[in-house]
């Protein structure tokens, strides 16, 4: 080896470990670029789930029915104020998870609703079949109750319109179906659905929607 070989291969060692160096600096970098826009995300999301759920309609029916309650059956009012508190003691829980066990959620949703049957009574009907071979998996926070509420806010649920709801759990997503019978006035917000489509991006999932003439189906994918 003559010596400008022996130069050049002297100056090309201490490089190699320099590329290395830079090469994880540049992935942290986009690493945490990432992290952060999944933080900023997930606090907005997070927002947007609290302030629906203390938003004056939602509060006020609530605080109606237990007031009415209170003077009818203290038995159920004590329960009914147990659920409510639980219902936002859930999004405070899980204010710093970006996804939770399908369990929690489900657990959440049956209570809110709780909430929303003693409101409605026989007019609203939510059946939650769960038919997984296996208990894992997580979804977005939150994100189930959302899609149950949006069925209640945008659709008619009364004696001669009664609203049924559908949560259907299988091992590859949750569909979240109830009948159409919309609303010509309805106090929803409509960012929660692209709320949780973009809390799912994040994770390189997607969320589908399905809607007919007589059903209204959303699917969010479990989270492995």
């Amino acid at each position: 080896m003559d010596a400008t070989s022996q130069v050049l291969l002297k100056s090309a060692v201490p490089a190699i470990p320099w590329n290395w160096i830079v090469t994880l600096i540049i992935e942290l970098f986009f690493y945490n670029e990432r992290q952060q826009k999944i933080e900023r995300e997930k606090s907005h999301y997070q927002f947007i789930a609290l302030r629906n759920q203390i938003n004056p309609h939602f509060l006020f029916n609530c605080l109606n029915v237990l007031s009415s309650l209170a003077y009818s059956d203290a038995e159920k009012a004590n329960t009914f104020a147990k659920r409510l508190a639980s219902v936002y003691r859930y999004i405070l829980s899980t204010n710093e998870s970006q996804i939770v066990d399908i369990e929690d959620e489900i657990a959440y949703v049956n209570k809110y609703i709780y909430l929303e049957q003693v409101r409605f009574g026989d007019y609203l009907s939510v059946i939650i079949e769960d038919v997984r071979t296996t208990k894992k998996g997580h979804i977005i926070p939150v994100s189930v109750q959302q899609l149950v509420e949006n069925a209640i806010k945008h659709n008619i649920c009364s004696k001669e319109f009664p609203l049924k709801i559908e949560v259907l759990i299988d091992d590859i997503d949750i569909k979240v179906v109830n009948n159409v019978q919309l609303r010509k006035t309805s106090y929803g917000t409509g960012v929660g659905l692209d709320n949780i489509r973009r809390q799912y991006a994040l994770h390189n999932h997607h969320i589908t929607v399905s809607v007919s003439d007589t059903t209204f189906t959303v699917s969010l994918p479990i989270i492995h």
